[in-house]
């Protein structure tokens, strides 16, 4: 299980965040549950 905070949420939807692709692959592949909390929902929002 991973705990995605902001950051990794943010680059992976921003084609011009320069973290773009590698945080995008990861929350593709991964093969283990996600875990957002709420508050990180709300950011990303």
């Amino acid at each position: 299980m991973i705990v995605v905070d902001t950051g990794p949420l943010v680059a992976a939807l921003n084609s011009d965040d320069k973290d773009h692709e590698r945080c995008l692959r990861l929350l593709e592949t991964h093969q283990g549950r996600l875990l957002v909390p709420g508050p990180v929902l709300t950011e990303v929002c």
